[in-house]
């Protein structure tokens, strides 16, 4: 900042009367003393003062006049006491009080001069010129917003002071205002011309505002005037740099290492320049330097880790970025850059560490939250990763993390069967393709899980559905061929699907019923393990319940089989006593009694399996097909849908919603039913039977628009 002190000559301010009243002698001693100093011989000016003093002491002229000659002699304390006499002679003089100001601005009493300066406002408040010497002394101060305030009511009345506009421009400068000291500088410089001393300055604040093609043709001008400007040189080096110009940026650092080779601050700037010219070596020892200077600063160690990222070195980019860590551990930034590390090398454990780590402090962190799931997938902690992509996953609509939900649904329906746990894994399964249905994997899985269970029809099913999305699959096709030569070796048991013809629904007794061989025997061990029916304490007890559960199942089936419907009634009744929540007997149950036609007890079997197990899309099929018996179009429609909705591949269920449209004559809704069904179907003579249903509609519901 420009030091700008105003000395005001009495003739400019004041024509005193004091003179002509004057005694004769102190006026001649007076004149003689105005003389000697416009030929700058205060020294003799101040006798002669002081001899008019002793004439005249009463005459404050005479003191204002030795005040500003020992100021000028920089004899500041006397020139003081000689204002101070006069102040006291002439107590309302503002220009006096501006002159003690001036002086004790320039002895740094900052909060004297202003006091002094503010009395002089009190006295002449329409002094303008004032309010300079009281931005200068606030500034002195660091008052940077209250000079600021006075510089701008100076300007308003002298807008071409260009000290003044510098000034402020300064004082923006000091107070980060970097755009608004940006404009002061260019006023001062578009009208100071060749007088402009504050390039520098002008120079940083363009760089701090970020407009370095602005910055660099001033600093260029700044370092012309003074080579030697470090700062300056700095600030261009920077601005090259955030320009992309590399070249120019490294020639300035280079510049300012050869004139001050010490200056190590600078050196993590020019380690990124380094890394951003791909000069690995060369900015791992800048960064080298800097550190063991610096070796607190997280951020250094932050800067060589990436330098090591790109050199591939992951043991050194860790080592770094726990040492950034070590100094500053709330930097999360660092910690993210870590656990991707961890991450990519496989160390789930501590990438989770991190994940946790970082969503201490940003709960919300989507992209953290996906990485962590990620990692948590890896470990087989499926739950985990499970419940967090599904949190995720409504937040945006993220194909990646869709599939990876699908992924951990199968994976943990593939360890729980590698558990004998059949009914949880079927559960996995199910989720899996309800959100995407082309996973071939998880209709194997499920075909498995049924097989265990010795649900044959739906292992049949779903066998058949892996194997229809990835029909060139070994592995299906070996174990659907052992499947089918376990279960159906003499072609006795009842089809997956009996034969659909176009019939009306409520004349079919079913659609799908359960496979009733020798081998179709629920798993004893699971039923009894849920059971809600405590009825053994002992190991040999509970062995001897399942024995005779399994007993009488195989029973019931035999029964079912030779048609014995009523007998067979009562045995699966016998196992329910036991094992009073086994859906599957359930369900059994109410195929029974749908084929006695008591389609009321079959309704009331299929709505307990389905209350037991909601997923339980067979038993929701056979409760629509027993409403459909009742000519109960809405709750049968409610039912199909169901189905529908947990498996959209469930062909049956647009088959029978067809049906069940064409039975009302809606021949709109029927058609697209059996559309979709048509897409589904794979038997030929079925396909060509439906397009014939189809044609016939279509002529049907043209006759019904006529």
């Amino acid at each position: 900042m420009k030091k700008i002190i105003i000395t005001f000559l009495l003739s400019l301010y004041f024509i005193s009367p004091a003179t002509a009243q004057m005694d004769k002698a102190a006026q001649e001693l007076y004149e003689k003393a105005c003389k000697l100093e416009y030929q700058s011989n205060q020294e003799e000016a101040v006798k002669l003062i002081r001899q008019a003093i002793d004439i005249a002491g009463e005459d404050a002229i005479l003191y204002t006049k030795l005040a500003g000659l020992y100021n000028d002699l920089g004899d500041y304390q006397n020139a003081l006491g000689a204002y101070k006499i006069a102040i006291k002679l002439r107590p309302n003089d503002a220009f006096i009080y501006i002159s003690i100001g001036n002086i004790l601005q320039t002895l740094g009493d900052y909060e004297n001069a202003y006091n002094s300066y503010q009395q002089a406002m009190e006295i002449f408040p329409t002094y303008k010129y004032n309010y300079i010497n009281l931005a200068n002394v606030l500034y002195a101060q660091g008052k940077y917003d209250k000079a600021i305030e006075y510089y701008n009511l100076f300007l308003t009345v002298y807008p071409n002071h260009l000290d003044a506009r510098e000034n402020l421009a300064t004082a923006y400068l000091k107070s980060g205002k970097y755009d608004l000291a940006c404009k002061s500088y260019a006023v001062a410089y578009k009208n100071g011309g060749q007088s402009f001393k504050e390039l520098a300055n002008y120079g940083y604040a363009l760089f701090q505002n970020k407009q370095y093609s602005n910055a660099v043709d001033i600093l260029k001008l700044a370092i012309t005037d003074n080579p030697d400007n470090l700062q300056a040189r700095a600030d261009l080096a920077v601005s090259y740099y955030n320009l992309e110009n590399y070249d120019l940026s490294k020639q300035q650092f280079e510049q300012i290492f050869s004139i001050k080779p010490d200056l190590t601050a600078l050196r993590i700037y020019y380690a990124n320049l380094l890394s951003d010219m791909e000069l690995y070596d060369d900015a791992i020892n800048e960064y080298s330097k800097y550190i063991k200077a610096y070796p607190d600063d997280a951020d250094a160690y932050k800067l060589l880790a990436n330098v090591y990222k790109k050199q591939g070195k992951d043991d050194l980019v860790v080592k770094n970025l726990l040492k950034s860590l070590e100094k500053d551990n709330t930097n999360i930034e660092v910690k993210k850059e870590l656990a991707f590390q961890y991450h990519k090398d496989e160390n789930y454990s501590n990438a989770i560490k991190y994940y946790n780590e970082i969503l201490k402090d940003v709960p919300d962190a989507y992209d953290v939250k996906a990485n962590k799931a990620l990692a948590l997938h890896a470990l087989k902690k499926y739950d985990e990763a499970i419940e967090l992509y599904e949190e995720l996953i409504p937040e945006k609509d993220n194909e990646r993390l869709k599939s990876n939900l699908v992924s951990a649904l199968i994976s943990k329906g593939d360890y729980l069967l590698t558990k004998s746990k059949y009914k949880d894994s079927i559960s996995y399964f199910e989720k899996a393709i309800a959100i995407d249905s082309n996973q071939s994997y998880a209709y194997y899985g499920l075909a498995k899980a049924y097989e265990m269970l010795k649900i044959n029809d739906l292992a049949f099913e779903n066998y058949e559905k892996a194997i229809d999305i990835e029909n060139d699959n070994d592995l299906y096709k070996q174990d659907f061929d052992s499947f089918k030569a376990k279960n159906y070796k003499n072609d006795t048991t009842i089809s997956k699907v009996e034969s659909a013809n176009i019939t009306d629904l409520a004349e079919k007794p079913s659609i799908i019923a359960v496979s009733l061989n020798e081998n179709n025997k629920p798993q004893i061990e699971n039923i009894i393990e849920e059971s809600t029916t405590k009825l053994t304490s002992t190991e040999e007890e509970k062995q001897q319940l399942e024995d005779k559960v399994k007993k009488l199942i195989e029973e019931a089936d035999e029964l079912y089989k030779s048609g014995k419907n009523q007998v067979a009634i009562e045995t699966y009744n016998e196992v329910l006593k036991i094992t009073p929540n086994d859906e599957f007997t359930i369900f059994k149950l109410g195929n029974l009694y749908r084929l006695e036609n008591d389609i009321d007890k079959a309704i009331i079997n299929y709505k307990k399996a389905v209350s037991i197990n909601k997923n339980y899309t067979d038993a929701w099929f056979n409760l629509g097909l027993a409403y459909a018996s009742k000519e109960d179009l809405i709750n049968c429609r409610s039912c199909f849908n169901n189905v529908i909705e947990q498996n959209p591949n469930y062909a049956y269920a647009y088959y029978a919603l067809a049906i069940s449209y064409e039975k009302e004559k809606d021949y709109a809704n029927a058609i697209n039913f059996y559309k979709k069904y048509l897409d589904l179907e794979q038997d030929e003579s079925m396909k060509n039977a439906i397009k014939n249903k189809l044609a016939e509609l279509a002529t049907l519901s043209l006759g019904k628009n006529e």
